[in-house]
């Protein structure tokens, strides 16, 4: 009996040395960012909050709303984009 407790004291000592090793590595998701100057531009036209566009965005919301809001960022984006590319093949 007395063994099976310092096997037990003994797992669990490697099993909280292991959650310490592993839980200091980092995420290797990267964060999304989004295009500032239209999420403000979405704000003032709808009078919803950056956070709202950006679950809109993402698609964590549902409804014609957070739809008309995804459409239109990524065509302002796409927009932006294509307004960037040209400038900077013709300069």
């Amino acid at each position: 009996m007395f063994i099976f407790g310092l096997i037990e004291t003994y797992l669990l000592y490697l099993f909280q040395i292991k959650n310490r090793f592993f839980k200091m590595s980092k995420s290797t998701k990267k964060s999304q960012s989004y295009n500032e100057d239209i999420l403000i531009a979405l704000e003032k036209k709808y009078g919803v909050g950056k956070t709202f566009i950006r679950a809109c965005i993402r698609g964590d919301r549902d409804g014609l709303l957070p739809d008309t809001i995804s459409k239109e960022y990524k065509k302002a984006d796409n927009a932006a984009k294509k307004a960037i590319e040209d400038k900077i093949t013709n300069a």
